[in-house]
């Protein structure tokens, strides 16, 4: 829900610096959001500190079970598989996430005249679905299996991303503002079991470090390269069917990295990470 919340805040944010910036938000605007996650930093932080451990870190550290290397070097030669297929996981949500957040806003003004706060209007209510698609994604998970809503999810949400697209060329607003709403509802079905599912996966004394690695890299790929790779697919002349291409793929990679995975429900995590 925290993912959810800090995308909803962001498109808050932005859209009502929009409004009051106007024309001068290219300029200087822009910044203004940027500038006021420094009070969401400290209360990261205040939240963070007041967390308690979870009952396997506090049953490790009573037993002193420290890794004899830095977990860091233990990831890159022991966990590098789980690693790797856990980044191809999700780094197609991230892209789908990405693209809506930067590259389809941009991409319906300039070449369809819609308006930069209507766009951000719109994520916003679609980012307000995911607070219920979140919860249904987690029982979903739950009852049956983290990779299968996982893969059903990555799919729908690339499949109805490009509707999305296509309805940016003769959309009503009421079409658009459906369309966003509908790919964050799939969207939540990744983002509800991607936690769990990177904590089985690797052991008590270095789960912390192949949970940030695995997370990090698939955002890297899929959040940081994925509006850049849109950019220039679009600069290039290939046209708006060569972002989904790459969106398509990107799902094809995620369903063969969930399909290499093993089968995690329900295990004991003082049991994970036994794949090594």
């Amino acid at each position: 829900m925290g993912s959810a919340l800090g995308v909803l805040l962001g498109f808050a944010a932005f859209s009502i610096v929009v409004s009051a910036t106007g024309d001068n938000f290219l300029t200087w605007g822009w910044r203004l959001p940027f500038l006021a996650t420094v009070v969401l930093f400290g209360l990261a932080v205040y939240m963070r500190l007041r967390i308690t451990e979870s009952p396997v870190m506090i049953e490790a550290a009573k037993n002193n079970d420290r890794p004899a290397k830095l977990p860091f070097t233990i990831i890159f030669t022991q966990y590098a598989k789980p690693v790797a297929l856990a980044a191809g996981v999700f780094a197609g949500p991230f892209m789908i996430q990405s693209l809506l957040g930067t590259f389809f806003i941009n991409y319906g003004v300039t070449e369809f005249g819609l308006t930069r706060s209507f766009l951000l209007n719109a994520s916003i209510i679609g980012v307000a679905f995911s607070f219920v698609g979140i919860p249904i994604g987690g029982l979903l998970a739950d009852r049956f299996g983290r990779r299968r809503v996982l893969a059903v999810g990555v799919t729908l949400a690339t499949l109805n991303l490009a509707v999305l697209g296509l309805l940016f060329t003769g959309a009503t607003a009421v079409g658009v503002i459906v369309s966003y709403s509908l790919v964050y509802i799939f969207h939540s079905l990744c983002l509800a079991p991607i936690g769990a599912l990177y904590s089985e996966l690797f052991p008590t004394a270095v789960r912390y470090t192949g949970v940030g690695m695995s997370y990090q890299f698939s955002s890297l790929i899929g959040g940081g390269l994925g509006p850049v790779a849109a950019s220039l697919l679009i600069a290039s002349g290939l046209g708006l069917g060569s972002v989904f291409a790459m969106l398509a793929f990107s799902c094809l990679v995620a369903g063969y990295c969930i399909y290499r995975l093993p089968r995690t429900d329900n295990i004991d995590l003082r049991d994970a990470g036994q794949l090594g």
